[in-house]
């Protein structure tokens, strides 16, 4: 009689593990595991077989001691050296074994964190905690070498035991306590069944488990303060997403020497903005320095040059180009300056002013919002220069009329317009493409590459920082109200009914395009322009009206003299529409019919038979002759009628001896006024843009400010009458009083030009600012704000529609109106333009405070696990949020209940910030339903957030595709051995993995155009400065493979 077949064998093809072990626990009353690897997914598969046990011995191993037995017998040819090194292994110190069972609990607290948030998976955890804490289940870990035995004993009833002739029964073989041990098919295990095998294998594991450390408390304490049995404070989450989103900067940081010994002394946020400025130029080759005015960007850009330690070109504007020179000085750097008035060629070469500086690594633009349009010579002179470097750009308002304003200065260091910044868009202009559909916000991008802090910020998170006072003065604004009426002579109705009969033909050419040449595209191009010019045009005039009688007397004799001579080529067959023919135009002194031939060259691409030309003669002939009566009556009007002047007289008498500031939009009021003030006030002098000694002027109004000594030959300045040449980078804190004698449409140039003076370090506890206010006769009676009602209502008549078609900062901002003239405020107004969003720096600061102040609290914030949840009210949004991470990705969402993810950094964070007294709010089991299916939806989105950016920075560098399509062409072209030796040899470099430095390089040698053998000598020179070569012996080292993790998640209710 044959025996029946059956096999031992259990190889996760014919029979699985997970099955064997659960059929086993069955008839089991007491288990005993020993592991290499403990993963719940895999205990998961067994727990509902482990609560009936008596008992559950558990043994895990480590795979975190230094080295194991195999790996030194590997490096050790001797007998003795291996018997030596055995005997180390077996008498452990007491620290490595606590050392190595700390580490398995931070693994097995990751593990625990990794695990998909479900019902399941939270009964599980919960089961085990319960089981551990009932002393049914006892883990110890074995740390002596990894445990490479596999072993799973299972301790019969008695009534089995009887049956089977045995105490118990056993598998050993490969499978680890894992979902992969459980189920993959390359694993191997085998039943013991025999008593004596039994027996043996149970001593085995008893020996075992006496050399191994207790890890059931500890495990425990993990189960305890998972996801699953625990939720946080809505603070205490709040705090967790800042520390996980700021640690890797921080550390970054504080790995780096930083010796501000050698520099003059900065504020703790100062050096704070070079910190953080360092670390964004060196992931991002450039950086913004945006902070509002007033707060030392110049001293920040220039700690930074020196923090670099490499010699920099400094491009400024003409103004500041000593100041520089001597912040050279000061900081101990080695800088050059270059003013943007020399980048006027409109090419990069050897004729270019910055050609001579092309090897210096680090550029600073100082106001580099007059590289904020691409399509200027000086634009394009500087764009190829910065290729490789790393550019730094300083200025108070890098958004000037467009988003596409920051997007041209990004373009200066990041060239290719690559995405390299974790936002949405396959590149740079698909994101702002996006900004401009309302698809995204551009806070998005900028809270990653610009700096920016206000005042109330700076007051706010700095008044006292490491025993420094941060002081800044109060700002009081007065209104100051005149008649416009008798400042005209009473003829101001008239004049303003004059303008009001302008036709503006001269700029708004394109409705006298006939009708069937409008198709064509030079006149397309003309409706692009000519409408916004009638705009800009009213605005002018308006403004000029407003500023003086001077300044507006002026533009209308320009005016009249300008369109006299546009109707002359008119007559004479000529449509002087362009740039070029605009200059002809516009010149002083000569005569019309001197620069007609000119004129008829620059003009050739307009026909006059293409217009309506005697309706467009009509209209220039109308606005000629109210320019006409406009300038009789102001030949009616003495400079004794001037009531606004008079105001300002007043305010320098009571002023005297005091410094003064007086500002003007127009060059036309600053020599009306200085003209009119010599004579009246002591130690007076005016600045325009054409000032040849300015810095001169500087220095003798703001010696303090500027550490200067005035001469004995030179006199002080006590008073200055300026444009706003002089409202941005400079030092002028020596005074304390500033007249504003136009009417602010917008409030950025306000603020800028009270910045000059309000600044850090300022002497005045009250900076004094004075604004003008036109009124009419019959608003004598009125109140302060109805007359700033009034005015905006007459601006609004006169600009009319044309104001739709005006950039921002040339309409008319009727909140800031008010505010300056009405309520007196201007820190609202600068709040308000740069609202309350996310500052990481807040972030960094908070962080910072609880490491030094409260580093207890803080080490519970860091030793939360992954997962972890909480439950707020939340006034906006209804939903979840989640923050995932893979690998140096991360991404924050919140899921509202209409389904729409919102992934904005800065609303985000909006809706976690609270108190820190806000406290859980009770969660209830639709509140665990939300959170299973909503991190299945979000989790799903960050896969394909995250697979869009693996795809981004997989793509080849487009410089190698142009190298390598060129190498192609010069093999053809260069056919000896050598040279294709050498193209073979960088060829097969290419398509590893380039360093960035000699990506740089690559640019650059694209950027200058050479060809043939020097171009392949050029590729030469860069494989051996940057070891090219290595690249080839280099083994392809795989990417440690890292899940993805969620660090929080928090109901919103």
């Amino acid at each position: 009689m044959s025996m029946p077949e059956y096999s031992d064998i259990i190889d996760n093809r014919n029979r699985y593990l997970k099955d064997e072990i659960n059929a086993c626990l069955k008839g089991t009353e007491e288990a005993k595991f020993a592991v290499g690897y403990l993963f719940l997914s895999g205990f998961n598969e067994i727990v509902t077989n482990i609560a009936h046990l008596d008992g559950l011995k558990l043994i895990i191993g480590s795979t975190s001691n230094s080295q194991t037995l195999e790996e030194i017998a590997e490096g050790m040819a001797r007998r003795e050296e291996l018997e030596e090194a055995a005997e180390r292994l077996k008498y452990q110190k007491l620290t490595d074994k606590v050392a190595i069972v700390d580490t398995v609990k931070n693994k097995m607290a990751r593990n625990i964190g990794s695990l998909e948030q479900s019902e399941e998976n939270e009964l599980m955890l919960s089961s085990l905690q319960e089981l551990i804490a009932a002393e049914k289940v006892k883990i110890k870990v074995y740390t002596k070498q990894r445990l490479h035995a596999k072993a799973y004993l299972f301790k019969y009833a008695p009534e089995s035991a009887e049956l089977a002739r045995s105490t118990g029964i056993a598998i050993v073989g490969s499978s680890n306590l894992t979902l992969s041990g459980f189920k993959h098919s390359t694993e191997l295990n085998v039943y013991v069944r025999d008593n004596k095998s039994y027996k043996e294998l149970d001593s085995w594991f008893e020996n075992l488990w006496s050399e191994s450390e207790p890890f059931s408390e500890k495990f425990r304490n993990s189960l305890e303060d998972s996801w699953a049995l625990r939720f946080a404070d809505p603070y205490d989450l709040y705090i967790l997403t800042l520390y996980n989103l700021v640690q890797s900067r921080m550390k970054f940081r504080s790995r780096v020497l930083f010796d501000w010994s050698r520099m003059p002394h900065l504020y703790t946020f100062q050096k704070k903005a070079v910190l953080q400025a360092y670390e964004t130029l060196n992931r991002y080759d450039g950086v913004f320095i945006c902070d509002v005015v007033g707060l030392g960007k110049t001293f920040i850009g220039a700690a930074l040059v020196s923090q670099l330690g490499k010699r920099a070109v400094v491009i400024c504007p003409p103004r500041v180009q000593s100041m520089w020179d001597e912040f050279g000085e000061r900081f101990q750097i080695d800088i050059k300056t270059v003013s943007h008035g020399m980048l006027n060629k409109g090419v990069y070469d050897e004729n270019s002013e910055l050609w001579k500086w092309r090897e210096r690594d680090v550029v600073l633009i100082d106001e580099s919002h007059y590289f904020r349009n691409s399509d200027t010579k000086r634009y394009a002179e500087l764009h190829p220069f910065l290729v490789g470097k790393k550019v730094i750009l300083v200025t108070a308002t890098p958004q000037n009329t467009s988003i596409w304003n920051i997007y041209n200065q990004i373009r200066l260091f990041n060239q290719e317009g690559t995405n390299d910044y974790h936002v949405p868009g396959g590149s740079l202009k698909e994101f702002f493409n996006m900004v401009e559909y309302g698809d995204s916000r551009i806070e998005e991008l900028l809270t990653k590459i610009l700096i920016r802090r206000t005042r109330t910020f700076i007051k706010k998170q700095y008044q006292s920082q490491e025993g420094e006072y941060v002081a800044f003065p109060k700002r009081k604004l007065e209104t100051v109200s005149y008649n416009i009426d008798e400042t005209y002579n009473n003829l101001f109705g008239k004049i303003e009914e004059a303008l009001k009969r302008l036709t503006y033909a001269k700029y708004n050419l394109w409705p006298f395009v006939k009708e069937e040449k409008r198709g064509e595209q030079v006149y397309r191009d003309l409706k692009k322009v000519t409408g916004l010019l009638k705009g800009l045009h009213k605005v002018m005039l308006f403004k000029r009206l407003e500023s003086s009688i001077f300044a507006f007397s002026e533009t209308i004799r320009r005016l009249c003299r300008i369109h006299k001579r546009f109707l002359a080529a008119l007559e004479s067959d000529i449509v002087p529409a362009g740039e070029e023919a605009q200059d002809l135009i516009y010149s002083e002194d000569v005569d019309i019919a001197d620069i007609l031939g000119d004129l008829k060259e620059a003009s050739k691409k307009y026909q006059v038979t293409d217009f309506r030309i005697d309706d467009l003669k009509r209209d220039l002939q109308n606005d000629i002759e109210i320019f006409e009566d406009i300038a009789e009556f102001l030949g009616r009007v003495p400079e004794s009628s001037d009531k606004k002047f008079d105001e300002l007289l007043k305010i320098a008498q009571r002023h005297k001896g005091e410094k003064l500031l007086i500002f003007s939009e127009y060059a036309d009021t600053v020599k009306y006024l200085h003209k009119r003030l010599k004579g009246r006030v002591e130690n007076l002098e005016f600045v325009t843009s054409k000032t040849k000694d300015a810095v001169s002027i500087i220095k003798r109004f703001a010696p303090k400010a500027n550490e200067y000594i005035i001469k004995g030959d030179e006199s002080p300045i006590d008073v200055v009458v300026s444009t706003d040449v002089f409202s941005a980078g400079l030092n002028l804190q020596d005074c304390g009083t500033v007249v504003n004698y136009d009417l602010h449409w917008n409030p950025v140039l306000l603020i800028q030009r009270i910045g000059r003076v309000d600044r850090i370090g300022t002497e005045h506890d009250v900076i004094r600012t004075y604004n003008f206010l036109p009124h009419k006769r019959i608003d004598e009676k009125i109140s302060l704000k109805e007359r700033v009602s009034r005015r905006i209502q007459e601006i609004h008549d006169h600009i009319g529609e044309d104001e739709k078609i005006l950039d921002e900062s040339e309409r008319l901002n009727e909140e800031a109106i008010y505010a300056i003239y009405d309520k007196k405020d201007v820190d609202s107004i600068e709040e308000q333009m740069d609202g309350e969003e996310f500052n990481i720096e807040e972030a960094e600061l908070l962080i910072d405070n609880l490491e030094k102040n409260n580093t207890k609290y803080l080490r519970v914030i860091k030793n939360l696990q992954l997962g972890t949840r909480s439950c707020k009210r939340d006034e906006h949004y209804r939903g979840l949020f989640a923050y995932f991470r893979k690998d140096d990705f991360e991404q924050l969402y919140v899921l509202k209940r209409d389904g729409e993810i919102m992934s904005d950094i800065g609303k985000v964070i909006s809706e976690l910030r609270c108190p820190d007294e806000e406290r859980l709010l009770s969660v209830t089991h639709e509140d665990k339903r939300l959170i299973y299916a909503g991190l299945k939806t979000l989790e799903t989105r960050f896969k394909t957030d995250y697979q869009r950016n693996v795809e981004l920075e997989s793509k080849k560098d487009p410089v190698i595709q142009k190298v390598v399509q060129r190498l192609a062409q010069l093999r053809k072209e260069l056919q000896n051995e050598e040279d294709s030796a050498l193209i073979d040899e960088i060829s097969s470099v290419l398509n590893r993995g380039i360093p960035d430095r000699a990506l740089k390089e690559l640019r650059r040698l694209e950027r200058t155009k050479v060809k043939g053998k020097e171009y392949l000598q050029g590729l030469v020179d860069v494989y051996n400065r940057y070891r090219m070569g290595d690249l080839k012996a280099e083994e392809v080292v795989k990417k440690e493979y890292k899940p993805i993790e969620l660090v929080c998640c928090e109901v919103l209710k």
